[in-house]
This record gives structure tokens, sequence and C-alpha cells, in this order.
């Protein structure tokens, strides 16, 4: 009896990783290529976003004119604001996915 516990413990824990690992996989997907089309009645109420809004220029050098000439203080300065910004861009990405998934799964329970 306790060896059938202990397998039904352990399925349920396989079961668990699994569903815990498509989710992962499934919210990564939505941060690297962006969200899918959501239905009508789950985006009213909801302000539309341009997906270029959540986008950066591949580094802070790209748009910062005269980089070059930047001393070092600057450009630390540059790096750290830039580390700042991409961060948050990629806070917000995730965030949108959450708030997304979380309406999704409250209108199909």
């Amino acid at each position: 009896m306790l060896m059938m516990v202990t397998m039904m413990m352990m399925m349920m824990m396989m079961q668990a990783q699994d569903k815990h690992e498509q989710l992962s996989e499934l919210l990564t997907s939505y941060s690297l290529h962006g969200l899918p089309k959501m239905p009508d009645s789950l985006t009213r109420g909801r302000p539309h976003y341009d997906q270029s809004a959540f986008t950066l220029e591949r580094h802070w050098t790209d748009i910062v004119a005269n980089h070059d000439r930047l001393n070092k203080r600057q450009r630390d300065q540059q790096e750290a604001v830039w580390e700042l910004l991409s961060t948050e861009v990629e806070y917000l990405r995730k965030l949108r996915v959450i708030i997304d998934v979380s309406r999704t799964v409250s209108m199909y329970n």
C-alpha cells in the first residue's frame, strides 16, 4: 500500500513538473515572439499596444550619436541607464503575458 501511494505521488509530481516545463516554454516563446492575437472578448477595456513599443535596439551605442566621444564616466552612465531600460522593457513584456494568461484562464474557469 505504501509503495502504491509513493508511486502515485511520484506520478503526480512528474505531471506537475511537465506542466511547469510546458508553461515555462510557452511564456518564453511569448516573451521572444510576442503574444498571439487575443480574442476580442479578452481585450475589451484593454488598450492595444503595438509590439514594437516593447522592442529595443541591440545596444545603446546604436542610438547615441557620437558615443565614441564619451568619456568613461559617461559611457558607464549610458550602460547603467541601458541596463535599467532593457530590464524594465523585459519586465513589461512578461507582465503582459502573465495578465493575458490569467485573463484567459479566468474566462474559461
